[in-house]
């Protein structure tokens, strides 16, 4: 009989489980069309564009923070260097797709170049390096050599084109941003659950412990950077193409501190941590806008919220969410009469 009863409560939680992924899948594909009935429609999916973004490149930076345990807080140095080449390689006459790959490239080699010299840096040291870089990055962005990128001016960025056709509304950019950030999510499961993957974790968890079962730190350290760089790079090509516009201030530290804001409260280390914290910080930061006079207070929010959370959720809501599961099941075993071990 009891073996009868968990099996019913096991076969009870899969048809939830699929239930719930069904629903999901049929709410992201149907998400335009009901938004088209609402009245603020258009301005409701062109935020949830904005989440899709700024969730891979959050999950960018998981991978070398959360996953790898190194600090980078410079991330809006890569993501403004994939925007940038991208953007300049279509307005010379190069193919989207070719300007893709190639922006790619660019932003590999540049995560290559900072991640030699600050695999060998931790804590603190590696924070003031990544910061280094971004405030670098951000410089010649404002006085590029030979005003390539526009300097304070900016860039007016024309809607994206791919295979023919042209993704000018805000709904053809949904699914477009839809399937990307479902790639990337995919891509990294796979990484993690690969050799390199579980390298990293070991990193993280002990370098000592790591090195000494073969692993070599200083190679994994940089292959997580560099997959990491190029990752938000990516995140910020397809951002210059919603926003139609950069320049130099849309790329101020303040998206690198946004970054890690939305990993360190969705949860470092979790698949979906940085989509549940680009969520709540994206909402959060859209209802202080329309509060006149809240601009000044962004970076003061950021800190705010980090401060909050690592008093009172230092896992994230992702790790928050497990422990309330954990304590319910264990409470639930007991009550049934066990001693709460397997839950």
């Amino acid at each position: 009989m009891e073996e009868r009863s968990k099996e019913r409560s096991s076969s009870r939680k899969n048809i939830y489980r699929i239930s719930g992924i069904v629903l999901a899948v049929l709410i992201a594909l149907l998400l335009p069309v009901i938004c088209g009935f609402l009245e603020s429609g258009a301005y409701y999916l062109n935020v949830i564009n904005y989440i899709f973004v700024y969730t891979i490149a959050s999950t960018g930076l998981n991978v070398m923070t959360g996953y790898s345990g190194q600090i980078n807080l410079g991330g809006a140095a890569y993501f403004s260097v994939g925007a940038y080449a991208v953007v300049i390689l279509c307005n010379a006459g190069v193919p989207t797709l070719l300007s893709v790959v190639l922006a790619m490239l660019v932003v590999a080699f540049f995560g290559f170049l900072t991640a030699v010299p600050a695999a060998k840096l931790k804590y603190h040291f590696l924070a003031l390096a990544t910061t280094a870089v971004g405030e670098v990055v951000n410089n010649l962005l404002t006085v590029s050599p030979g005003g390539i990128t526009n300097d304070t001016h900016g860039m007016f960025v024309k809607a994206l084109v791919l295979f023919g056709f042209k993704f000018k509304s805000d709904a053809s950019l949904y699914y477009l941003l839809l399937i990307m950030t479902a790639l990337c999510l995919l891509f990294t499961w796979a990484f993690l659950h690969s050799r390199t993957g579980r390298a990293c974790v070991a990193t993280r968890d002990s370098v000592d412990a790591a090195g000494s079962c073969g692993i070599d730190v200083r190679q994994y350290k940089i292959i997580a950077t560099v997959v990491s760089c190029v990752m938000i790079g990516f995140a910020g090509f397809l951002f210059a193409y919603l926003n139609r516009y950069i320049s130099p201030d849309t790329f101020a530290a303040g998206k690198s501190t946004m970054f890690m804001s939305m990993m360190m409260l969705g949860g470092s280390g979790t698949l979906f941590g940085p989509f549940l914290g680009a969520v709540l910080i994206t909402l959060i930061m859209e209802l202080l806008r329309g509060i006149q006079g809240s601009g000044p207070y962004m970076q003061l929010t950021y800190g705010f919220i980090l401060l909050i959370e690592m008093m009172f959720m230092p896992q994230g809501v992702s790790g928050a969410i497990s422990d309330y599961k954990y304590k319910k099941d264990r409470r639930r075993m007991e009550a049934a009469g066990g001693d709460g071990k397997d839950a």
